[in-house]
C-alpha cells in the first residue's frame, strides 16, 4: 500500500500526473504494490486493475489506484477515464483492513 497527495490516475479537474506516472507507476509495478491511495481531487475514483499503464484482467495482475478527496471540502466534477472501475463526486471516507498473509 502506497499514499500519495497528488492522483497518479484521477478523472477529477486536477487530472493524472504524467509525470508521475512516468516516475512512480514503473515502481509499484516492480516491486507488486496491490493498491495506492492519493487524495487532491475531491472526488472518490476507483481505477480497473493496471500494470505498464494498461488495464489488465484482474488486481491480481494490475494495481488498483484509489483517489479519495471527499471529506469535507467543496466536492470536484468527475469525469471518467479509460482506467476508471469506478467514481462518485460524493463526500465519503474510506474505512479500510489490512490483512497480513504469512
Amino acid at each position: 500500500m502506497f499514499s500519495f497527495i497528488n492522483p497518479i490516475y484521477s478523472s477529477g479537474p486536477h487530472g493524472s500526473r504524467k509525470d508521475l506516472q512516468e516516475i512512480w507507476a514503473p515502481l509499484f509495478d516492480k516491486y507488486n504494490v496491490n493498491i495506492v491511495f492519493s487524495g487532491h481531487d475531491h472526488i472518490y475514483e476507483r481505477s480497473k486493475p493496471i500494470r505498464n499503464n494498461a488495464v489488465k484482467d484482474s488486481y491480481e495482475h494490475g494495481i488498483m489506484y484509489i483517489v479519495t478527496g471527499g471529506w469535507g471540502a467543496p466536492l470536484h466534477e468527475l469525469q471518467y477515464n479509460w482506467w476508471t472501475a469506478y467514481g462518485e463526486s460524493e463526500y465519503h471516507f474510506c474505512l479500510i483492513q489490512i490483512s497480513i498473509e504469512k
